[in-house]
Order: structure tokens, then C-alpha cells, then sequence
């Protein structure tokens, strides 16, 4: 299969269904079994969302894990991290292990043997406790036949021995948003701004990069900090969830099954994502958004594959 080197990027298992452009080319060779690993960096969910559409696994390990080599900016910048991506969990493992480690130009870089990721993964689960987010309440607009895809998938865990329970954070989800909104917009005015400052490259940044900038030119910094207060606040919160379960969370990875390879129109099979112009953001959905703002890991599992054929 030959793709124009500017077109979009197609699921290597559904080449009808478009994935995020980011990294979308990598995970895209995994799932045709081009390559067996393959790495990237996860901002809105790029070692996590291709992933998901091609039938692989991917992790979106904890800040520090893997140390983002020398840059402008190595201490604020804390939502994007680089990590793994593979055919099976064992080959995830395996990558991790080559790409972690401390790094003495990355002062916020974990010092731990990466070693540890090739142990054997297997472990007795009898009386591990999950807790399932499902649509955050209500609150989020989901396609028909995604949660109960996902519900059908414990039967997995169950057979294990694991226990799963609903369960909710306790954190406004539109103080969520708002907060990893806030955040997003400060980190890219900062990686883009010195591009949109000047008139000529500011005519090269797509329609949302330009809304992200300006964005982020709104902000003051009493406004930034308390995004990160919230942030603070929010990652007390999953902590207390995870002393309770495993730790371990599950929750769906997208709003919708995966679509055609039509252009964006900012809505998908008739649910309309929160309001927001920057599509590349919301053209999966929100939710890993927030679950990363609390700096904990984060993997993707495909639940069940011939439905979105």
C-alpha cells in the first residue's frame, strides 16, 4: 500500500479509517507488520490513539521515564514524553527498556535501572481491584457500542482474578478541560510563538496551531499558575484513586469507532466533541487528556478489533 508522502495517514489495518497525523506513519508500519517497534512522543495521545486504530499496543510512560534529550525548555514543559510502541507487550517492555534511563541533561530524568522492564510480566491478579471511569458520568458524548465494548472487555480482566468497580474522580470534568486547555496553550505559544510572531510563517501554521498561539498570548501568568495548581490538586486526586485500585484505571480511549478517511469537520457520526477549534486535539477525544495531566503512565489496548472493519 503506497500513500502520497502529504496524505493522510490510514490505519494499516482499516486503510478506509484516517489516524492522527502525529507519529500516525509509525504506528501505521506496526499494524501492517512492517516493523515490529517504533517510538514517538504523546502530547494529545500519539503513542496512544494510532495505536489503538492499528491493533498495537502503546505507552505513554510517566515524565522522566525517558529522558527528551536536550531542548530550549527542560523543566516546565511536562506534557509531552517520549515512549514505546510495539506488535505485542513484550516488545513494548523490551523498547522501553532500550529508550529509559537518567539522563544527566535532563535534570528531571528518573534514576532507576531500566532493567526492571525486562523482568517477566507475568504476576497473580486474584483480588486486584480496577476501576472503571466509563464516560466520566455522563458527562461525555460517546457512539453507541463503544463503552459496551469495553465493558464486554472485563470479562478478560475477571477471568484473571481481577475485581472491577465503577468509580469516579472527584475533580470537576470542566475544570479539566479548562485546565489542560490552559496548559496546552501556554506550552505551544512558547514552541510556536517565535513562527506566528513573524507574518510570512504565520501564513505556514495550520488554522489550529494559530489558535493555539493566540491562545496562549491571552494568558497572564496568575492564570498559568493556577492551571497548574489545578493540576496539582487533580493529581492528589488520582492518587488516592490508585491507593485503592492496583493501581489500575480503565477507561476508553476514543468517542467514537473508527471512521472513514474524510477531512475533518469537527463533528464524527453525529457527536459533537467539546468546543474547541484545535481538531487534531479533539479528533479523538478529551479523556486521555485529562488522565495525563496527573503524570501517571498510561497504555492502550485494543478491546476488540473486527467491529470497526
Amino acid at each position: 500500500m503506497r500513500f502520497p508522502i502529504d496524505a493522510m495517514t490510514r490505519s494499516g489495518k482499516l486503510p478506509r479509517s484516517r489516524l492522527r497525523p502525529a507519529h500516525g506513519h509509525e504506528r501505521s508500519a506496526l499494524g501492517r507488520r512492517h516493523t515490529a517497534v517504533a517510538d514517538g512522543t504523546d502530547f494529545f495521545g500519539s503513542l496512544r490513539n494510532p495505536p489503538a486504530f492499528n491493533n498495537v499496543f502503546g505507552l505513554r510512560p510517566s515524565y522522566g521515564r525517558v529522558s527528551a534529550g536536550p531542548a530550549e525548555e527542560i523543566f516546565v514543559g511536562q506534557l509531552s514524553v517520549p515512549g514505546p510502541i510495539g506488535r505485542t507487550v513484550s516488545d513494548v517492555a523490551l523498547l522501553l527498556s532500550v529508550m529509559a534511563g537518567h539522563d544527566s541533561r535532563s535534570p528531571l530524568s528518573i534514576e532507576q535501572d531500566p532493567g526492571a522492564f525486562l523482568e517477566p510480566l507475568k504476576r497473580d491478579f486474584h483480588g486486584t481491584r480496577i476501576g472503571w471511569l466509563g464516560n466520566f458520568g455522563d458527562y461525555l458524548a460517546m457512539e453507541p457500542g463503544v463503552l459496551d465494548l469495553c465493558q464486554d472487555s472485563f470479562k478478560a480482566f475477571e477471568s484473571i482474578g481481577c475485581k472491577i468497580e465503577e468509580t469516579q474522580p472527584d475533580f470537576p470534568p470542566e475544570k479539566r478541560w479548562a485546565t489542560f486547555v490552559t496548559l496546552r496553550h501556554w506550552l505551544t505559544v512558547g514552541n510556536l510563538g517565535h513562527f506566528y510572531d513573524e507574518a510570512a510563517q504565520r501564513e505556514q501554521l495550520k488554522p489550529e496551531a494559530q489558535w493555539e498561539v493566540e491562545g496562549g498570548l491571552r494568558l497572564n501568568a496568575a492564570e498559568v499558575y493556577q492551571a497548574s495548581a489545578n493540576r496539582s490538586s487533580f493529581y492528589q486526586v488520582i492518587n488516592r484513586m490508585f491507593k485503592r485500585y492496583a493501581p489500575s484505571c480503565i477507561f476508553h480511549l476514543t468517542a467514537i469507532i473508527p471512521n472513514d478517511s474524510t477531512p475533518w469537520q469537527g463533528q464524527q457520526k453525529g457527536i459533537l466533541l467539546p468546543q474547541t477549534k484545535s481538531t487534531q486535539i479533539t479528533y479523538f477525544c478529551p479523556y486521555p487528556r485529562w488522565w495525563q495531566r496527573s503524570g501517571r503512565r498510561i497504555t492502550w489496548i485494543t478491546v476488540v478489533w473486527v467491529v470497526a472493519g
